[in-house]
């Protein structure tokens, strides 16, 4: 497997993340719901990356051969409270062929380069409720597993 390279997506990288995300679908058609549209899914992903209720968010991929093999979806969380900041991890999704190869554990560990280096000190995640996403995230150093369940409401 030739070199990975990990870094975050800036609005030029909008095609690219669309083209990922048409492969995604496509290549596992049961995890990922629905074709895409890829112009559409780059017009709704720069504006999303204009709009101002996305400033905290960001998407981390993982490149070889200057093509997305994986992505990493998150957001930083600041508290008034205690000044203190930690970032959510929303959405980790490798493309199927280079799962296995240590992808995700460069994303991580890009990830938690890139929270040190700007103050925050902690990250959490809601951990997907299959096998291989939870043999990974157990394979992680230093993690605390305390619950599978987080309350969730959507509001309408």
């Amino acid at each position: 497997m030739s070199k990975i390279l990990c870094q975050l997506l800036k609005p030029q990288d909008a095609q690219q993340l669309a083209e990922f995300e048409a492969q995604a679908r496509q290549t596992e058609p049961g995890v990922l719901f629905g074709e895409i549209d890829v112009g559409q899914y780059k017009r709704k992903t720069l504006e999303r990356m204009s709009d101002s209720r996305y400033t905290n968010s960001r998407v981390l991929a993982a490149f070889q051969g200057g093509k997305i093999i994986a992505r990493l979806d998150f957001s930083l969380i600041a508290s008034l409270m205690d000044g203190e900041c930690q970032a959510y991890v929303d959405w980790l999704y490798v493309l199927k062929p280079y799962r296995r190869c240590g992808v995700a554990k460069e994303l991580f560990a890009f990830l938690e380069r890139w929270l040190s280096e700007n103050g925050v000190n902690s990250y959490f995640l809601v951990t997907a409720h299959n096998e291989e996403a939870q043999g990974f995230y157990c394979s992680l150093e230093g993690v605390q597993k305390d619950s599978d369940w987080i309350l969730r409401k959507d509001i309408k």
